[in-house]
């Protein structure tokens, strides 16, 4: 990190002299255009997006910072993407066509043999198996390429914020709230009231007359769909034999209804949800995680393995809760947590090992996910779990995976289950990284050392980010927003006088930040340039006069 200071030294004079009428000239701060320098590259006119790790049931997938999508394990239906039904053991990039690619995704989903891809404009794509028009496009035709979905012969979905891949159906959350669901509905886990299948988006309800609305987040699951409302309610809907609607019976339900904890409370305060296979998970604001539905493998992690149909709090041991969260995953029969130091730890089934501990034993407990005997996975940002698999993402971008690999989807170029973590590959030689960490920041001032003047109360700022191919940008931020703010393109704007240190933050979770430090004084704003130390250079001339007198200004390098 550098430090660099300036204040006012000698350097002009003005006089202003008004023969009948002298007026003081006010403080000013209009904002002036800029564009921020970001990492990522890909299509200008794509910002970049989070990079991110999804798992189908016996595949998984990467969207990489750029907004491309990778894949790999089964591809029996075209759920790959790649243009054919071969199985693939390395990541392969998702085509539109022979020759061209996928890209401007924001977020991908995964079901049992089929993928679904939100677009930067807010349409969605889907390509493999579309045995009950899951696929959305109105046929039962299996796609190897992307198809977008419709709403009709003629029109095509549009406004979606969030998706979601069940089983045979798919599920999405549009801008205002309101949920569309299409494909298998034999047990109204599309949540329309009726159990017939779509191959058109139809509008969930809570009645026959009421549309589910107000909803922040949706999952989806084997066959049941899972909905979060604004104000920390959960609904659900579909197949309930196990209690994973979570309303206190075990009667599938067609409309979405309110999950309960008991007879007459209901689950509230909830900020984030997650579709198990056969059981769903729920984590309120306090940091406490929530489980019902299946439990016959110990997944619901209150160390018993009786099913439930009201909510259960999600505990560690006998009398310790489960704390510290920062998500969860669910797999078909089995729950992964990430901690929020970057640890993972798992529960429930592990007959192939996804339990990652080094073992094919069942836990009714969460326990800590091991590389080796002796060491613990760690510097985790994100995770998933497919039907029997988990995956998770390092701090440095590279993919981590265990559990059963049958069809290549832990894409280590081989088919042999592992019970520790193994890294993903790119190929047989190279590993794969989904997106490049910031490695450097360095900040400078518009002028960058030569003479500016800043009459109207602002500075531009600009940081140079390393190396050129990292994926992410700067969060801009002042140590006093009494002095002086900064929006989120870098403009500084002066608010009185004083000394602010501005700060660029990668937003990448790098850590990596430079410093800046600028004075304020009057009309002024003086920044030092932050190319070269050595450079002594007036960095700004401004004068005041008032009625009767002069004011001088005197600006001198540091």
């Amino acid at each position: 990190m550098r430090k660099k200071s300036f204040y006012l030294s000698l350097a002009a004079v003005t006089i202003l002299i008004a023969t009948s009428f002298a007026s003081f000239i006010p403080f000013c701060s209009e904002n002036t255009a800029f564009d921020a320098e970001e990492g990522g590259g890909g299509d200008e006119s794509f910002p970049g997006t989070t990079a991110r790790i999804v798992a189908g049931t016996n595949h998984t997938m990467v969207l990489k910072a750029d907004g491309t999508v990778w894949s790999w394990g089964s591809n029996s239906s075209g759920q790959l993407g790649d243009g054919t039904t071969t199985n693939r053991s390395y990541p392969v990039q998702i085509k539109t066509s022979e020759s061209t690619y996928l890209s401007n995704i924001t977020a991908i989903a995964g079901g049992q043999n089929h993928t679904v891809a939100l677009k930067s404009d807010g349409t969605v794509w889907s390509w493999g198996s579309n045995s009950s028009g899951q696929l959305g496009d109105g046929t039962t035709t299996n796609r190897s390429y992307p198809v977008q979905i419709k709403t009709s012969e003629s029109t095509y979905l549009s406004n979606i914020i969030a998706i979601g891949a069940g089983l045979v159906y798919t599920a999405v959350l549009k801008s205002d709230g309101t949920v569309w669901s299409w494909g298998l509905n034999s047990y109204g886990q599309l949540g329309d009231g009726t159990t017939t299948n779509r191959l058109y988006p139809v509008q969930a309800k809570t009645s026959e007359s009421v549309y589910l609305t107000g909803i922040t987040s949706i999952e989806t699951g084997l066959n049941h769909t899972v909905a979060l409302k604004s104000g920390g309610a959960v609904w659900a809907t579909g197949y309930n034999g196990d209690g994973r609607v979570g309303d206190g019976t075990n009667v599938s339900k067609s409309y979405f209804v309110q999950v309960k904890i008991s007879e007459s409370a209901f689950l509230t305060g909830v900020t984030m949800i997650e579709a198990g296979g056969r059981q769903t998970f729920a984590m309120k604001g306090d940091g406490s995680v929530w489980a019902w539905g299946s439990n016959v493998f110990g997944q619901l992690g209150d160390g018993t393995t009786v099913s439930k149909v009201f909510a259960v709090q999600v505990k560690t041991s006998e009398s310790t809760y489960l704390a510290n969260v920062k998500t969860i995953a669910g797999g078909e029969s089995h729950m992964a947590v990430l901690k929020t130091d970057g640890s993972v730890w798992v529960l429930g089934y592990n007959v192939s090992g996804q339990i990652g501990d080094g073992t094919t034993t069942n836990r009714s407990y969460p326990v800590q996910v091991k590389t080796s005997e002796s060491m613990y996975l760690s510097n985790i940002t994100a995770i998933a779990a497919g039907a029997n698999h988990t995956v998770a993402l390092k701090t440095d971008g590279s993919v981590w995976v265990w559990g059963s690999n049958s069809n290549g989807q832990l894409g280590d170029g081989t088919t042999t289950n592992r019970s520790y973590p193994v890294q993903t590959k790119a190929d047989a030689s190279t590993y794969l990284y989904i997106f490049v960490h910031i490695a450097g920041i360095t900040i400078a001032s518009e002028g960058s050392g030569t003479m500016i003047t800043t009459d109207d109360g602002t500075l531009q700022m600009s940081a140079t980010i390393l190396p050129s191919d990292a994926d992410g940008a700067v969060i801009w931020s002042v140590s006093d927003n009494n002095v002086a703010t900064i929006d989120s393109n870098g403009l500084l704007t002066a608010l009185s006088n004083g000394t602010v240190t501005v700060k660029a933050t990668a937003n990448d979770g790098s850590g990596v930040f430079d410093e800046f430090e600028v004075t304020i004084s009057g009309q002024t704003v003086s920044g030092d340039g932050g190319i070269d130390p050595m450079i002594l250079a007036v960095i700004a001339i401004v004068a005041i006069a008032a009625v009767g007198g002069v004011a001088f200004y005197f600006i001198r390098r540091r």
